[in-house]
């Protein structure tokens, strides 16, 4: 009896030196991406180094990184389309931009105050409010980005024009509140209790999350929040959620609807970027939807649940809408 307990306890200290073993492995990995994801973020390469710190997660501070990184790289974007000419789809992006940077100004990340700053000053210049982008570059923004080279072009009238043909600006983003929960959220996939039901790990939000509002449906707010799998957006009571910032009112969303159709299998997110979690949601070609808010290259679309009566809210790219 003995020798079998001592058997068996060294069977279990082997099993849990490997199990040890496993974890410095994995973390060893996530240490090498996130180093070499600082790096690419330093050598400017913010495309690349986004893509790594999105499959980093919450490994130390890669969501940080990630708005930083995603934030660059709508700036970068931005700057091509500018120097063509297409100011309108320009603006579009600088306010991607300036939601990334608005998500850091909290903790005081880098320069991400700064950088949020010169996003309003470039979104005053493509809206030609000039001399509100030219007091802002001179007073605040010195050093910062090319803002000393985007004063000199204001100052001597020769920022970009518009194209003779412009196109089509891209619908804007919806604007982030701070709100906090007051109590675990019971949270929907659409503006009321008649909408699926979300119960998920992944879904469970407390007071110790950090959210934001998006948006307002009758008694339910459309919510932001953090995942391990990324960005998520869900339905919850606005008697459960209580606002930190009334600098802004949330806007009216899901209020009119078209119908449209999916023309092509479609993996729905649960919000309007691939920086949002992948729902196990699938839509078929040819189905039947209501197309909502268009938010970029994104539509939020509902469709009959499952079970063929509660309905449920997803996005998808407006490039699978007909």
């Amino acid at each position: 009896m003995k020798r079998m307990l001592v058997i068996a306890c060294a069977l279990l200290t082997a099993v849990c030196l490997f199990v040890s073993a496993q974890g410095t492995v994995v973390g060893a990995d996530k240490q090498s991406m996130y180093e070499k994801a600082l790096l690419y973020e330093e050598l400017g390469m913010y495309s690349e180094a986004l893509e790594l710190f999105k499959e980093l997660g919450s490994f130390s501070d890669a969501r940080s990184h990630r708005y930083y990184c995603s934030g660059m790289t709508n700036i970068e974007s931005a700057n091509e389309l500018e120097s063509t000419g297409y100011l309108s789809d320009a603006l579009s992006y600088i306010e991607n931009a300036e939601r990334d940077f608005d998500r850091l100004a909290k903790i005081e990340f880098a320069d991400s105050d700064l950088m949020l700053l010169y996003c309003q000053a470039r979104a005053y210049e493509l809206k030609g409010m000039y001399q509100t982008a030219i007091d802002l570059y001179y007073e605040y923004l010195s050093g910062v980005s090319d803002s000393d080279d985007r004063l000199d072009m204001l100052l001597d009238h020769s920022a970009p024009r518009p194209t003779q043909v412009p196109v089509e600006k891209l619908p804007e983003r919806l604007y982030p509140i701070r709100a906090k929960a007051t109590q675990v959220l019971d949270v929907y996939f659409g503006p009321g209790r008649d909408y699926t039901e979300l119960k998920h790990r992944t879904m469970t939000v407390s007071e110790e999350n950090e959210i934001y509002i998006l948006g307002i449906c009758g008694e339910f707010y459309l919510i932001e929040f953090e995942t391990d799998e990324g960005l998520m957006r869900v339905w919850t009571s606005t008697l459960r959620v209580t606002r930190t910032d009334e600098s802004r009112e949330p806007v009216k969303v899901h209020v009119a609807a078209d119908n449209g159709y999916i023309n092509q299998d479609t993996q729905a997110l649960y919000g309007p970027g691939d920086e949002y979690a992948v729902s196990d949601i699938t839509l078929p070609a040819a189905s039947r939807v209501k197309v909502y808010e268009k938010e970029g290259k994104y539509a939020m679309v509902e469709v009959e649940g499952r079970d063929g009566k509660s309905a449920v809210c997803v996005w998808v790219p407006v490039s699978s809408l007909n």
